[in-house]
């Protein structure tokens, strides 16, 4: 049932050698999650006086499309 839009603010540390690996997996994630109907935001900020630390904001139009569908999506980390 579609009911309000479902926010989600999540940040991650990552250790700083894998930094590079984390953003192309990152930016792969998003790119999928984008072209899904109901993902209207997905953005990702990076701290300027801490590189290791970035922030994602979703959007999700349905919060049971994302609960039923998406965090089962193989290349969704729930």
């Amino acid at each position: 049932m579609k009911g309000e839009p479902l926010h989600l603010k999540v940040v991650v540390r990552v250790k700083p050698e894998y930094r590079g690996a984390f953003e192309r997996e990152l930016m792969a994630v998003r790119e999928k999650c984008i072209a899904e109907k109901e993902c209207l935001v997905f953005d990702v900020e990076r701290r300027t006086d801490d590189p290791t630390v970035y922030l994602l904001v979703e959007t999700w139009s349905d919060p049971d499309y994302f609960e039923n569908v998406q965090l089962s999506r193989d290349y969704y980390p729930a």
